[in-house]
């Protein structure tokens, strides 16, 4: 039953779409965010498509340095909102 409801759970974290900010689909922007961006632009994981597309904070196509540095900015509170 574990195993099932853990397929359950990635399935639908694969297929609904995530906010902007919300890498790990949580329903919050935190540093656990953060740290899977970093990840992914890094190239550490790929991450899923939802997941890359939540992480392109400032929508130029792919997740980079750039995503991480609002997303920090963000986090800290240095920024009131994403882009």
């Amino acid at each position: 039953a574990r195993v099932g409801a853990a397929t359950a759970s990635r399935s639908l974290l694969c297929c609904r779409e995530l906010a902007p900010g919300d890498v790990t689909g949580d329903g919050r922007v935190d540093v656990a965010d953060l740290r899977l961006a970093l990840q992914i632009a890094m190239g550490a994981t790929q991450g899923t498509a939802e997941q890359r597309l939540a992480a392109d904070v400032d929508h130029d196509g792919d997740v980079d340095r750039d995503d991480a540095v609002i997303l920090a900015e963000f986090v800290l509170g240095l920024r009131s909102s994403l882009p």
